[in-house]
């Protein structure tokens, strides 16, 4: 059984690895190669055409050149697999705390603002609405002609797309404004990460490295594919952000050229939607597991499961708030540790054969 698990897990990390790694590094080398090959960086080549770029001596016989592709191509691998957490991060907006990135933080987090208020103005109005019109005296329509009744239902159409889509933006922003961050992306996570273990009391972020462990091999198969693709989408996003550089850097004295780097640039925006689109499905997949398993962390914990949903929600926050705080000082842990009241043990294991012995007669 172990020998097909570890050819499965193998061919997992096999395919983590070619998406996100060696296909990206591939596409990076073999545009600056191509670039170099043609001596496109050169003001002495200017007006090169598409037919330039793949030099007329150009041959892979040349083991060296062969060699040297690759061993490029795995420098380049190695060296956006170290990144790969530092390109999300980033796409999502932690820029750090120089003046430049907050003022780029503050302009991306005032539009985001502006859009999260209108679509809570939408939602608001569009109720107030349907309270006066459900209040309201409402005519007979045997006295109403047929092009305002027509016009009234086009109406109510149009303010049911309103309120939908004013749900979906709201949908895809943090419940708090105070916690908008200057990109789509990253309102989208902290938005997953905010209705996933939040809604039953846990804090998502410390709480979640101790629930994935435990996850059901669905969930957590689910969890690592949508991870996946976050990442691959994100290291193609900032890939083709390169290649637009380069390339506008290679081309800018090549008229017949200049039509690469806008290419380049939109397929990073495909990928950045694409990213967006997977970090959705992630944040789904956060609030099914919190779902599922929430319970378990109180047993991993060997407290006794509660009773109730208020205590449920009282001891997540206890529990949040000890993975948040204890690694920082021990003491507080300690002062944690003394309010348990007991701790709940799993029977012994050497009693469950005798259990389903008699369970078995029972039956």
């Amino acid at each position: 059984m172990w020998p097909a698990a570890l050819i499965t897990a193998g061919a997992s990390a096999f395919g983590r690895l070619f998406a996100a790694g060696i296909l990206p590094s591939t596409v990076l080398v073999t545009v600056v190669w191509l670039l170099l090959r043609a001596d496109a960086f050169s003001s002495d080549k200017a007006g090169l055409g598409f037919s330039n770029l793949i030099p007329a001596d150009f041959s892979i016989k040349d083991g060296g050149l062969v060699l040297l592709f690759v061993l490029a191509i795995v420098v380049v691998t190695t060296i956006l697999q170290s990144f790969h957490f530092g390109v999300v991060r980033l796409l999502e907006g932690y820029w750090g705390d120089s003046r430049l990135a907050v003022a780029l933080v503050r302009v991306g987090v005032n539009r985001h603002r502006s859009r999260w208020l209108r679509a809570t103005a939408v939602l608001g109005t569009t109720g107030a609405a349907n309270d006066v019109g459900s209040s309201g005296a409402q005519e007979s329509p045997r006295t109403r002609r047929l092009q305002d009744q027509a016009a009234d239902r086009r109406a109510v159409l149009r303010r049911e797309l309103r309120t939908k889509r004013a749900a979906d933006v709201l949908a895809a922003y943090p419940p708090d404004v105070d916690e908008l961050l200057p990109t789509r992306l990253g309102n989208i996570m902290r938005s997953g990460e905010r209705r996933a273990g939040e809604r039953y009391g846990w804090r998502t972020v410390p709480a979640w490295p101790r629930l994935f462990p435990g996850l059901s091999d669905p969930v957590a198969a689910a969890y690592r594919s949508a991870s996946d693709a976050v990442h691959t989408a994100a290291v193609f996003c900032v890939t083709f952000l390169s290649i637009t550089l380069v390339v506008g850097a290679a081309f800018y004295d090549d008229p017949e050229l200049w039509w690469l780097p806008p290419a380049m640039l939109m397929l990073a925006y495909v990928s950045y939607r694409g990213v967006v689109a997977s970090a959705v499905t992630l944040g789904v997949i956060q609030q099914v597991a919190f779902d599922r398993h929430r319970f378990d962390l109180f047993e991993a914990m060997h407290v006794p499961l509660p009773g109730t949903p208020d205590e449920e929600y009282h001891l997540a926050q206890d529990l949040s708030g000890f993975f948040a705080k204890g690694g920082e000082r021990p003491e507080e842990a300690r002062m944690f540790l003394a309010g348990v009241r007991r701790y709940s043990h799993a029977e012994p294991q050497r009693w469950q054969w005798l259990k389903k012995l008699v369970a078995g007669k029972d039956q």
